[in-house]
């Protein structure tokens, strides 16, 4: 049996609509991927319990997931790692503004 998961969220507390919507892309090629390729296990992974609650959740996406076994596992990560990636994630929020900022 062979483990895919194409998107690891970097981990973040809530998820922005966004990001949601990166995770429900995520699913459906998850399930794409599960019908092409039967006994591939399924998983779509998180480094933030507080972000993998979207897709634990009662939403439908949890509901797909659940339907689909799609398994939902939180990977744990070094803090020296988790303070990268937010700073990463601060700078790409600037660049976002500084875009927005230069259309009129």
């Amino acid at each position: 049996m062979s483990r895919c998961s194409p998107r690891s969220s970097p981990g973040r507390a809530k998820l922005k609509s966004g990001q949601q919507k990166k995770v429900a892309i995520d699913t459906l090629k998850l399930i794409t991927l599960g019908r092409t390729r039967p006994g591939t296990e399924l998983i779509l992974a998180f480094t933030d319990q507080d972000a993998a609650a979207y897709a634990l959740g009662r939403g439908w996406l949890a509901e797909t997931l659940t339907i689909w076994n799609v398994k939902v596992e939180v990977i744990p990560i070094d803090e020296s790692l988790r303070d990268e990636i937010r700073v990463a994630q601060a700078r790409q929020e600037m660049r976002n503004l500084d875009d927005e900022e230069s259309f009129p």
